[in-house]
Protein backbone atom coordinates (compact mmCIF):
# COMPACT_ATOMS: atom_id res chain seq x y z
CA UNK A 1 0.00 0.00 0.00
CA UNK A 2 1.09 3.51 -0.97
CA UNK A 3 1.35 6.22 1.64
CA UNK A 4 1.74 9.94 0.72
CA UNK A 5 1.35 12.42 2.90
CA UNK A 6 -1.85 15.14 2.15
CA UNK A 7 0.99 17.78 0.59
CA UNK A 8 2.70 15.73 -2.16
CA UNK A 9 -0.38 14.08 -3.12
CA UNK A 10 -2.59 17.53 -3.50
CA UNK A 11 -2.60 17.38 -7.40
CA UNK A 12 -4.02 14.34 -7.40
CA UNK A 13 -7.11 14.53 -4.59
CA UNK A 14 -9.60 15.62 -6.92
CA UNK A 15 -8.79 12.78 -9.47
CA UNK A 16 -8.77 10.12 -6.90
CA UNK A 17 -12.03 12.15 -6.12
CA UNK A 18 -13.50 11.62 -9.74
CA UNK A 19 -11.99 8.45 -10.36
CA UNK A 20 -13.19 6.98 -7.29
CA UNK A 21 -17.01 8.45 -7.72
CA UNK A 22 -17.13 6.19 -11.28
CA UNK A 23 -18.76 3.08 -10.61
CA UNK A 24 -17.11 -0.29 -10.71
CA UNK A 25 -16.56 -1.77 -14.44
CA UNK A 26 -18.26 1.99 -16.32
CA UNK A 27 -14.72 3.73 -15.95
CA UNK A 28 -13.64 4.61 -19.53
CA UNK A 29 -10.39 3.15 -19.29
CA UNK A 30 -8.72 1.28 -22.30
CA UNK A 31 -9.02 -2.40 -20.09
CA UNK A 32 -12.96 -1.39 -19.77
CA UNK A 33 -13.86 -4.13 -21.84
CA UNK A 34 -11.35 -6.95 -19.99
CA UNK A 35 -12.63 -6.25 -16.65
CA UNK A 36 -16.27 -7.15 -17.37
CA UNK A 37 -14.80 -9.97 -19.22
CA UNK A 38 -13.21 -10.66 -16.19
CA UNK A 39 -16.34 -10.20 -13.72
CA UNK A 40 -18.18 -12.38 -15.71
CA UNK A 41 -15.82 -15.24 -15.97
CA UNK A 42 -15.08 -14.94 -12.30
CA UNK A 43 -19.28 -15.41 -11.95
CA UNK A 44 -19.53 -18.32 -14.44
CA UNK A 45 -16.22 -20.38 -13.74
CA UNK A 46 -15.10 -19.31 -10.15
CA UNK A 47 -11.84 -17.98 -12.24
CA UNK A 48 -9.69 -14.93 -11.73
CA UNK A 49 -6.64 -14.96 -13.72
CA UNK A 50 -3.15 -12.65 -13.73
CA UNK A 51 -4.18 -11.05 -16.83
CA UNK A 52 -7.62 -9.92 -14.38
CA UNK A 53 -5.43 -8.83 -11.77
CA UNK A 54 -3.09 -6.51 -14.39
CA UNK A 55 -6.40 -5.24 -15.82
CA UNK A 56 -7.49 -3.81 -12.69
CA UNK A 57 -3.92 -2.93 -10.77
CA UNK A 58 -5.00 0.71 -11.31
CA UNK A 59 -7.57 2.68 -9.87
CA UNK A 60 -10.81 1.54 -11.16
CA UNK A 61 -13.16 3.16 -8.84
CA UNK A 62 -14.36 -0.14 -7.14
CA UNK A 63 -13.11 1.41 -3.63
CA UNK A 64 -15.32 4.68 -2.91
CA UNK A 65 -12.58 5.55 0.19
CA UNK A 66 -10.98 3.74 3.09
CA UNK A 67 -10.96 4.56 6.82
CA UNK A 68 -9.47 3.49 9.63
CA UNK A 69 -10.55 3.33 13.50
CA UNK A 70 -6.86 3.69 14.77
CA UNK A 71 -3.04 3.60 13.20
CA UNK A 72 -0.75 1.63 15.96
CA UNK A 73 2.80 2.31 15.00
CA UNK A 74 5.92 0.52 17.16
CA UNK A 75 9.18 2.68 16.63
CA UNK A 76 11.58 0.79 18.57
CA UNK A 77 12.95 -1.59 15.84
CA UNK A 78 16.56 -0.69 15.60
CA UNK A 79 16.67 0.33 11.93
CA UNK A 80 15.10 3.73 12.31
CA UNK A 81 13.80 3.21 8.81
CA UNK A 82 11.94 -0.06 9.99
CA UNK A 83 8.28 0.53 11.82
CA UNK A 84 5.71 -2.00 12.65
CA UNK A 85 2.22 -0.56 11.51
CA UNK A 86 -1.33 -2.11 12.74
CA UNK A 87 -5.21 -1.07 13.06
CA UNK A 88 -8.15 -2.71 15.03
CA UNK A 89 -10.56 -2.00 12.17
CA UNK A 90 -10.14 -0.46 8.36
CA UNK A 91 -13.47 0.05 6.21
CA UNK A 92 -13.56 0.16 2.45
CA UNK A 93 -16.62 1.34 1.13
CA UNK A 94 -17.28 -0.24 -1.96
CA UNK A 95 -19.21 0.89 -4.89
CA UNK A 96 -22.76 -1.01 -5.73
CA UNK A 97 -22.25 -3.19 -8.67
CA UNK A 98 -24.79 -4.18 -10.84
CA UNK A 99 -23.33 -7.71 -11.18
CA UNK A 100 -22.71 -8.60 -7.32
CA UNK A 101 -25.28 -6.62 -5.96
CA UNK A 102 -24.68 -4.16 -3.06
CA UNK A 103 -23.73 -6.75 -0.84
CA UNK A 104 -20.00 -8.08 -1.99
CA UNK A 105 -19.57 -11.38 -0.65
CA UNK A 106 -15.66 -11.03 0.36
CA UNK A 107 -14.58 -13.68 2.70
CA UNK A 108 -10.85 -11.97 3.42
CA UNK A 109 -9.02 -8.79 2.51
CA UNK A 110 -5.61 -8.15 2.43
CA UNK A 111 -3.48 -4.81 1.42
CA UNK A 112 -0.47 -4.83 -1.10
CA UNK A 113 1.95 -2.51 -2.34
CA UNK A 114 2.15 -1.10 -6.19
CA UNK A 115 4.34 1.67 -4.73
CA UNK A 116 5.34 4.35 -2.69
CA UNK A 117 5.99 8.04 -1.65
CA UNK A 118 6.83 8.10 2.23
CA UNK A 119 6.29 4.53 3.19
CA UNK A 120 5.28 1.39 2.06
CA UNK A 121 3.35 -1.96 3.75
CA UNK A 122 1.33 -5.19 3.21
CA UNK A 123 -0.65 -6.89 5.34
CA UNK A 124 -1.53 -10.23 6.14
CA UNK A 125 -4.20 -11.57 5.19
CA UNK A 126 -6.95 -11.20 7.49
CA UNK A 127 -10.90 -12.58 7.55
CA UNK A 128 -13.46 -9.24 6.59
CA UNK A 129 -16.54 -8.54 7.64
CA UNK A 130 -19.14 -7.36 4.86
CA UNK A 131 -22.14 -5.31 5.55
CA UNK A 132 -23.77 -3.40 2.82
CA UNK A 133 -21.27 -2.39 0.35
CA UNK A 134 -18.45 -1.91 3.21
CA UNK A 135 -15.81 -4.28 3.81
CA UNK A 136 -14.14 -3.81 6.92
CA UNK A 137 -10.98 -5.97 8.60
CA UNK A 138 -7.93 -5.82 11.19
CA UNK A 139 -5.04 -5.35 9.76
CA UNK A 140 -2.71 -7.63 11.54
CA UNK A 141 1.04 -6.30 12.68
CA UNK A 142 2.87 -5.58 8.90
CA UNK A 143 6.22 -3.90 8.11
CA UNK A 144 6.02 -0.26 7.26
CA UNK A 145 9.18 0.49 5.84
CA UNK A 146 9.68 4.03 5.36
CA UNK A 147 11.43 4.63 1.68
CA UNK A 148 14.57 5.88 1.43
CA UNK A 149 14.92 9.64 0.01
CA UNK A 150 11.81 10.08 1.75
CA UNK A 151 12.44 10.37 5.92
CA UNK A 152 11.86 14.19 5.78
CA UNK A 153 8.49 13.73 4.41
CA UNK A 154 7.75 11.02 6.91
CA UNK A 155 9.30 13.09 10.05
CA UNK A 156 6.82 15.85 8.88
CA UNK A 157 3.79 13.64 8.38
CA UNK A 158 5.12 12.46 12.42
CA UNK A 159 5.36 16.84 13.29
CA UNK A 160 1.78 17.27 12.04
CA UNK A 161 0.05 14.61 14.12
CA UNK A 162 2.13 15.21 17.27
CA UNK A 163 1.61 18.98 16.75
CA UNK A 164 -2.26 19.36 14.88
CA UNK A 165 -5.48 18.11 15.79
CA UNK A 166 -6.06 16.75 12.40
CA UNK A 167 -4.00 15.41 9.43
CA UNK A 168 -4.98 14.00 5.88
CA UNK A 169 -2.62 10.94 4.17
CA UNK A 170 -3.81 9.14 1.06
CA UNK A 171 -3.27 5.80 0.93
CA UNK A 172 -3.00 4.10 -2.92
CA UNK A 173 -2.06 0.53 -3.59
CA UNK A 174 -4.32 -2.37 -3.93
CA UNK A 175 -6.40 -5.14 -2.43
CA UNK A 176 -6.74 -8.53 -2.38
CA UNK A 177 -10.30 -10.65 -1.91
CA UNK A 178 -11.30 -13.78 -1.70
CA UNK A 179 -15.34 -14.35 -2.80
CA UNK A 180 -17.29 -16.90 -2.04
CA UNK A 181 -20.58 -16.71 -4.78
CA UNK A 182 -23.42 -19.10 -4.14
CA UNK A 183 -25.55 -18.47 -7.43
CA UNK A 184 -28.30 -20.80 -7.45
CA UNK A 185 -31.01 -18.17 -9.00
CA UNK A 186 -28.53 -18.89 -12.36
CA UNK A 187 -28.09 -22.70 -11.74
CA UNK A 188 -24.51 -22.50 -11.12
CA UNK A 189 -22.67 -24.25 -8.02
CA UNK A 190 -20.83 -21.83 -5.21
CA UNK A 191 -17.80 -20.31 -6.54
CA UNK A 192 -14.52 -19.74 -3.87
CA UNK A 193 -11.75 -17.64 -6.18
CA UNK A 194 -9.08 -14.92 -5.46
CA UNK A 195 -10.18 -11.31 -6.65
CA UNK A 196 -6.43 -9.92 -6.80
CA UNK A 197 -4.75 -6.23 -7.52
CA UNK A 198 -7.80 -4.27 -7.09
CA UNK A 199 -6.47 -0.68 -7.31
CA UNK A 200 -7.52 2.26 -4.90
CA UNK A 201 -6.34 5.66 -3.97
CA UNK A 202 -8.65 7.16 -0.99
CA UNK A 203 -7.84 10.51 1.15
CA UNK A 204 -7.67 8.97 5.26
CA UNK A 205 -8.19 11.54 7.77
CA UNK A 206 -7.10 11.19 11.42
CA UNK A 207 -7.22 12.95 14.07
CA UNK A 208 -4.14 14.52 15.71
CA UNK A 209 -2.22 15.08 19.40
CA UNK A 210 -2.51 18.45 19.08
CA UNK A 211 0.99 18.39 21.17
CA UNK A 212 -1.06 16.25 24.28
CA UNK A 213 -2.68 19.56 25.81
CA UNK A 214 -0.80 18.57 29.05
CA UNK A 215 0.47 15.59 31.07
CA UNK A 216 -1.90 15.23 33.84
CA UNK A 217 0.08 15.31 36.94
CA UNK A 218 -0.88 11.72 39.44
CA UNK A 219 1.59 11.59 42.18
CA UNK A 220 5.17 12.33 43.38
CA UNK A 221 7.44 9.37 43.45
CA UNK A 222 10.76 10.64 44.94
CA UNK A 223 12.71 13.80 45.64
CA UNK A 224 16.23 13.62 45.62
CA UNK A 225 18.71 16.68 46.34
CA UNK A 226 22.14 15.76 45.79
CA UNK A 227 24.42 17.88 47.73
CA UNK A 228 27.70 16.18 47.23
CA UNK A 229 28.53 17.35 43.97
CA UNK A 230 29.16 20.74 42.65
CA UNK A 231 27.03 21.77 41.39
CA UNK A 232 24.18 20.44 43.58
CA UNK A 233 21.53 18.22 41.80
CA UNK A 234 17.96 17.51 42.25
CA UNK A 235 16.17 14.31 40.44
CA UNK A 236 12.24 14.04 40.66
CA UNK A 237 10.60 11.30 39.76
CA UNK A 238 6.53 11.41 39.71
CA UNK A 239 3.61 9.97 37.67
CA UNK A 240 1.41 11.78 35.16
CA UNK A 241 -0.87 10.80 32.81
CA UNK A 242 -0.94 11.62 28.79
CA UNK A 243 -4.47 12.07 26.93
CA UNK A 244 -4.44 10.81 23.74
CA UNK A 245 -6.98 12.22 22.01
CA UNK A 246 -5.93 11.05 18.13
CA UNK A 247 -6.38 7.90 16.01
CA UNK A 248 -2.53 7.21 16.23
CA UNK A 249 -1.45 4.58 18.80
CA UNK A 250 2.71 5.37 19.23
CA UNK A 251 5.17 3.18 21.21
CA UNK A 252 8.42 5.52 21.05
CA UNK A 253 10.33 4.02 23.68
CA UNK A 254 12.26 6.29 25.80
CA UNK A 255 11.82 9.92 25.39
CA UNK A 256 14.34 13.25 26.53
CA UNK A 257 12.84 16.75 26.51
CA UNK A 258 14.14 19.80 27.43
CA UNK A 259 12.61 21.56 30.23
CA UNK A 260 11.41 25.02 31.11
CA UNK A 261 10.15 26.22 33.97
CA UNK A 262 7.39 28.88 34.24
CA UNK A 263 9.13 31.73 33.57
CA UNK A 264 10.57 30.00 30.79
CA UNK A 265 14.09 29.48 32.19
CA UNK A 266 15.60 26.02 31.41
CA UNK A 267 15.50 23.34 34.31
CA UNK A 268 17.31 20.51 32.56
CA UNK A 269 16.48 17.60 31.58
CA UNK A 270 13.68 15.20 31.39
CA UNK A 271 13.26 11.31 30.73
CA UNK A 272 9.63 9.41 30.00
CA UNK A 273 11.09 5.97 29.67
CA UNK A 274 9.02 2.85 27.57
CA UNK A 275 6.81 5.35 26.50
CA UNK A 276 3.93 3.57 24.75
CA UNK A 277 0.67 5.85 23.81
CA UNK A 278 -2.30 3.94 23.79
CA UNK A 279 -5.63 5.79 22.50
CA UNK A 280 -7.43 7.44 25.34
CA UNK A 281 -5.35 7.66 28.61
CA UNK A 282 -1.87 6.06 29.55
CA UNK A 283 0.31 6.50 32.71
CA UNK A 284 3.78 7.46 32.50
CA UNK A 285 6.86 8.05 34.63
CA UNK A 286 8.40 11.54 34.81
CA UNK A 287 12.17 11.25 35.66
CA UNK A 288 13.60 15.15 35.70
CA UNK A 289 16.88 15.80 36.69
CA UNK A 290 18.31 19.35 37.28
CA UNK A 291 21.18 21.81 38.54
CA UNK A 292 19.23 24.83 39.07
CA UNK A 293 18.92 24.97 42.56
CA UNK A 294 16.22 27.72 42.80
CA UNK A 295 13.96 25.21 40.77
CA UNK A 296 14.20 22.58 43.51
CA UNK A 297 13.48 25.44 45.91
CA UNK A 298 10.67 26.36 44.39
CA UNK A 299 9.23 22.33 44.10
CA UNK A 300 9.27 22.37 47.50
CA UNK A 301 7.63 25.55 48.52
CA UNK A 302 4.58 26.36 45.79
CA UNK A 303 5.47 23.77 43.19
CA UNK A 304 6.02 24.82 39.46
CA UNK A 305 4.96 24.17 35.76
CA UNK A 306 7.41 22.47 33.65
CA UNK A 307 7.22 22.67 29.50
CA UNK A 308 9.13 19.54 27.91
CA UNK A 309 10.41 20.77 24.76
CA UNK A 310 11.35 18.02 22.36
CA UNK A 311 14.67 18.21 20.07
CA UNK A 312 17.47 16.60 17.79
CA UNK A 313 17.98 13.35 20.33
CA UNK A 314 14.50 13.25 21.62
CA UNK A 315 14.53 9.61 21.17
CA UNK A 316 17.00 6.59 19.56
CA UNK A 317 15.08 7.25 15.83
CA UNK A 318 16.63 9.85 13.83
CA UNK A 319 13.82 9.96 11.62
CA UNK A 320 11.16 10.19 14.26
CA UNK A 321 13.92 13.26 15.97
CA UNK A 322 12.92 14.95 13.53
CA UNK A 323 9.37 14.86 13.82
CA UNK A 324 9.05 15.49 17.65
CA UNK A 325 11.69 18.71 17.19
CA UNK A 326 8.34 20.70 17.13
CA UNK A 327 6.57 19.33 19.72
CA UNK A 328 6.05 20.15 23.41
CA UNK A 329 3.92 19.55 26.71
CA UNK A 330 3.91 20.83 29.85
CA UNK A 331 3.02 19.21 33.78
CA UNK A 332 1.15 21.50 36.67
CA UNK A 333 3.36 20.02 39.65
CA UNK A 334 1.92 20.96 42.99
CA UNK A 335 3.87 22.16 46.03
CA UNK A 336 6.36 18.48 47.11
CA UNK A 337 5.28 17.53 50.32
CA UNK A 338 7.49 13.93 50.55
CA UNK A 339 10.20 12.73 52.03
CA UNK A 340 13.52 14.41 50.37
Amino acid sequence: MKVTTSTIAAGTVALAATVLAAPLLYRPLGDTAKVLGCAVEAITKGVWTDECAQAVQIDIGGVKSIAVDDLNIDFTDPSPNILTLSSSRMVATIVDCPVFGANWPFTHIQEHDDGHEIGVFKTPKNTAIVSGNQVSSEILASTLTITAGAEDYFSNFISSMLTKPEHTVVLQGGIDVSVSLALSFMGLSEKKFDVTNIGFRSNVHLRGFSNFREIKFVSFVSLIHDTTVTPTTFTLTAKGIINNPSQLALNLGELSFRTLDSAGADVGTTILPNVNLALGDTEVTVIVTSTNEAAYLRLLAVGDTYTFVGHEMTSDDPILNKGMSAFKTNVVLPKYDGPV
